[in-house]
Protein backbone atom coordinates (compact mmCIF):
# COMPACT_ATOMS: atom_id res chain seq x y z
CA UNK A 1 0.00 0.00 0.00
CA UNK A 2 1.42 3.30 -1.07
CA UNK A 3 -0.23 5.92 1.12
CA UNK A 4 -1.63 6.31 4.60
CA UNK A 5 -5.04 6.85 3.03
CA UNK A 6 -4.84 3.44 1.36
CA UNK A 7 -3.77 1.81 4.62
CA UNK A 8 -6.68 3.37 6.51
CA UNK A 9 -9.12 2.45 3.75
CA UNK A 10 -7.91 -1.16 3.93
CA UNK A 11 -8.29 -1.19 7.73
CA UNK A 12 -11.85 0.13 7.43
CA UNK A 13 -12.80 -2.30 4.67
CA UNK A 14 -11.42 -5.38 6.42
CA UNK A 15 -12.37 -4.60 10.04
CA UNK A 16 -14.14 -7.69 11.43
CA UNK A 17 -16.97 -5.69 13.06
CA UNK A 18 -19.65 -3.80 11.18
CA UNK A 19 -18.48 -0.22 10.75
CA UNK A 20 -20.78 2.56 9.57
CA UNK A 21 -19.95 6.20 8.79
CA UNK A 22 -22.90 8.60 8.92
CA UNK A 23 -23.53 12.31 8.64
CA UNK A 24 -24.01 14.07 11.96
CA UNK A 25 -26.37 16.65 10.50
CA UNK A 26 -28.66 14.47 8.39
CA UNK A 27 -28.04 11.09 10.08
CA UNK A 28 -27.69 9.34 6.73
CA UNK A 29 -25.28 6.48 6.17
CA UNK A 30 -22.34 7.57 4.01
CA UNK A 31 -20.07 4.51 4.05
CA UNK A 32 -20.10 0.94 5.34
CA UNK A 33 -17.65 -1.91 5.40
CA UNK A 34 -18.21 -5.46 4.18
CA UNK A 35 -18.94 -6.70 7.72
CA UNK A 36 -21.87 -4.25 7.95
CA UNK A 37 -23.29 -5.48 4.65
CA UNK A 38 -23.10 -9.08 5.85
CA UNK A 39 -24.56 -8.34 9.29
CA UNK A 40 -27.51 -6.29 8.03
CA UNK A 41 -28.15 -8.08 4.71
CA UNK A 42 -28.15 -4.98 2.51
CA UNK A 43 -26.14 -4.26 -0.62
CA UNK A 44 -23.83 -1.24 -0.44
CA UNK A 45 -26.15 0.74 -2.75
CA UNK A 46 -29.16 -0.04 -0.55
CA UNK A 47 -27.42 0.91 2.68
CA UNK A 48 -25.75 4.14 1.57
CA UNK A 49 -28.22 6.97 2.12
CA UNK A 50 -30.39 5.16 4.67
CA UNK A 51 -31.03 7.06 7.89
CA UNK A 52 -28.93 5.45 10.63
CA UNK A 53 -32.17 5.13 12.64
CA UNK A 54 -33.52 2.72 10.01
CA UNK A 55 -31.31 0.03 11.54
CA UNK A 56 -32.71 0.40 15.05
CA UNK A 57 -35.48 -1.95 16.14
CA UNK A 58 -35.40 -0.63 19.70
CA UNK A 59 -32.46 1.67 20.49
CA UNK A 60 -33.01 1.63 24.25
CA UNK A 61 -32.67 -2.17 24.23
CA UNK A 62 -29.73 -2.21 21.80
CA UNK A 63 -31.71 -4.10 19.20
CA UNK A 64 -31.19 -3.60 15.49
CA UNK A 65 -32.99 -5.07 12.52
CA UNK A 66 -31.73 -6.59 9.33
CA UNK A 67 -33.12 -5.94 5.87
CA UNK A 68 -35.23 -9.11 6.19
CA UNK A 69 -36.83 -7.76 9.40
CA UNK A 70 -35.09 -10.16 11.77
CA UNK A 71 -33.86 -8.57 14.99
CA UNK A 72 -30.38 -8.84 16.48
CA UNK A 73 -28.89 -7.77 19.80
CA UNK A 74 -25.92 -5.47 19.32
CA UNK A 75 -23.21 -3.66 21.16
CA UNK A 76 -22.10 -0.39 19.54
CA UNK A 77 -19.32 2.10 20.06
CA UNK A 78 -19.78 5.52 18.48
CA UNK A 79 -17.35 8.35 17.98
CA UNK A 80 -17.06 11.56 16.04
CA UNK A 81 -14.15 12.06 13.65
CA UNK A 82 -13.10 14.79 11.25
CA UNK A 83 -13.00 13.70 7.62
CA UNK A 84 -11.98 16.14 4.90
CA UNK A 85 -12.78 19.10 7.14
CA UNK A 86 -16.15 17.97 8.45
CA UNK A 87 -17.29 15.91 11.39
CA UNK A 88 -18.96 12.53 10.83
CA UNK A 89 -20.16 9.81 13.15
CA UNK A 90 -18.54 6.39 13.14
CA UNK A 91 -20.32 3.43 14.68
CA UNK A 92 -18.63 0.05 15.22
CA UNK A 93 -21.25 -2.62 15.81
CA UNK A 94 -20.90 -6.14 17.13
CA UNK A 95 -23.65 -8.70 17.39
CA UNK A 96 -23.63 -9.89 21.01
CA UNK A 97 -25.96 -12.89 20.86
CA UNK A 98 -25.50 -14.46 17.40
CA UNK A 99 -27.97 -17.24 18.14
CA UNK A 100 -30.66 -14.83 19.36
CA UNK A 101 -32.79 -13.95 16.36
CA UNK A 102 -36.42 -13.00 16.62
CA UNK A 103 -38.80 -11.92 13.93
CA UNK A 104 -39.08 -8.14 13.82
Amino acid sequence: MDTKAEVYRHLFATHPHATIVFGLIDGRIEEVNEAALILYGYTRDEMIGLPIEALAAAPEAKLHKRKDGSVLAIEAQQSTVSVEGREVGVSVIRQIHPNMRTDG
